[in-house]
């Protein structure tokens, strides 16, 4: 999880009440098919939802994955490290937990040159951009914005350290 975070108690008290009887079905979506029409309705509702909120136009198909960021750490250096990047390296901006998990996964598809290693592991803060020592000519780079575990978070990142036309 993310951590913690305050919701509007009328949010919780729609969310318990339609836990027990989503949208007039009878039953939780906890319950039900994920072939079944009443979730097809769910699901069509939260792509018509997505689609507008970000201007999604119809030439783009939109897919919902469980895992958040762990699937992430995956998801990234599968599309930027193959293809016209195969045998590059990816830069990970060593921030705590979170980025070494992060670090940890894309080491399954290449090479990754890490950025800013405090070497006592504590990562109570970043180093400023201009001391970075990464691979310029790498596929990516990135960055954990907030780690919860140390409680760190980069509010201001800054991106003119990052070469220019790489991937953030």
């Amino acid at each position: 999880a993310a951590g913690a975070a305050a919701l509007p108690l009328e949010v919780l008290e729609r969310a318990a009440r339609e836990f027990v009887d989503t949208d007039g079905t009878g039953m939780s979506v906890a319950e039900m098919g994920y072939r079944t029409k009443p979730f097809h309705a769910i699901m069509e509702k939260a792509e018509n939802g997505f689609r507008k909120l970000l201007d999604v136009p119809d030439t783009h198909e939109v897919h919902f994955f469980n895992g958040g960021a762990t699937l992430q750490f995956s998801a990234i250096p599968l599309n930027l490290l193959g293809g016209a990047n195969e045998g590059k390296t990816a830069n990970y901006l060593m921030s705590g937990h979170w980025s070494e998990k992060a670090r940890n996964e894309a080491r399954m598809f290449g090479k990754v040159t890490e950025v800013a290693v405090d070497p006592k592991g504590l990562y109570f803060e970043i180093p400023e951009g201009k001391t970075w020592e990464m691979d310029r000519d790498g596929a990516y780079f990135h960055y954990t914005s907030a780690d919860t575990r140390q409680g760190l978070e980069i509010r201001d990142f800054d991106f003119s350290a990052v070469p220019e036309g790489m991937p953030v």
